[in-house]
């Protein structure tokens, strides 16, 4: 007889992709816009689409991740204190990660 485990523990949950942008937004305006001096750098990361690991992470690891794209991350900094998109952006070797830049103005 075969049983299973529950495919996870945590009582949070997941993330929804509108909450992880209302945090951000809100971290933003609440601590890291107001201490911040002109030059400083925010960076955000996350996992891009192309992630070759997303049905393995999902399915097997039931590890779901909100995956974003450049233009996203752009968005979000938008709707942030910085009122801007990203200053730049940038990748680790696989590029499955990106990380957004902000400089303060």
């Amino acid at each position: 007889m075969t049983t299973t485990q529950p495919r996870s523990t945590s009582t949070r949950g997941p993330c929804s992709p509108a909450t992880g942008r209302a945090l951000l937004v809100r971290s933003t305006r609440r601590h890291a816009d107001p201490t911040m001096r002109p030059g400083g750098r925010l960076i955000v990361g996350n996992f891009h689409p192309r992630n070759v690991t997303k049905a393995l992470m999902d399915h097997v690891l039931d590890w779901r991740l909100v995956h974003r794209t450049e233009e996203d991350l752009d968005r979000l900094f938008q709707a942030s204190a910085f009122g801007r998109p990203t200053t730049r952006v940038m990748y680790e070797p696989e590029s499955i990660n990106l990380f957004a830049e902000r400089v303060k103005d």
